[in-house]
């Protein structure tokens, strides 16, 4: 829904599970995908000037309060465990999600929906997209 250029996963994702299809509502099959390390993927985002943005509660900079107009990649690590300690190293930056409530957490959709979504926002009112 967000218009996303493509989405990258590790291995250990089935990107073909039927939870994962049936989630993704069709748009797996119209969004480029692939499959990479963190490792190969972290050299590919650094080739390519893209800024690595990684989410972590551990950081006082508000995902709004970051430029997100550029060329992104939003990684996000696993609802139990978050992101491993490769990618603090290579991010270009850490944001996290303010939590107000009693809840602790979000569960991963969500907190990507935010962050993807705020991109867009920013977007538009810099007249990149409409």
């Amino acid at each position: 829904a967000a218009g996303a250029s493509m989405v990258i996963c590790d291995a250990c994702t089935d990107i073909f599970n039927p939870n994962v299809v049936c989630a993704s509502v069709g748009t797996l099959f119209t969004t480029p995908f692939a499959e990479a390390t963190s490792d190969h993927f972290i050299q590919w985002c650094k080739a390519e000037k893209i800024k690595i943005i990684a989410t972590t509660p551990d950081t006082d900079l508000v995902y709004s309060d970051v430029d997100l107009t550029g060329p992104i990649a939003v990684v996000m690590g696993t609802e139990q465990y978050g992101l491993s300690d490769k990618w603090f190293e290579h991010a270009d930056v850490k944001v996290k999600i303010p939590m107000y409530g009693k809840a602790d957490s979000l569960n991963v959709a969500s907190a990507t929906s935010l962050v993807v979504f705020e991109a867009i926002r920013q977007r538009r009112l810099a007249g990149i997209i409409d």
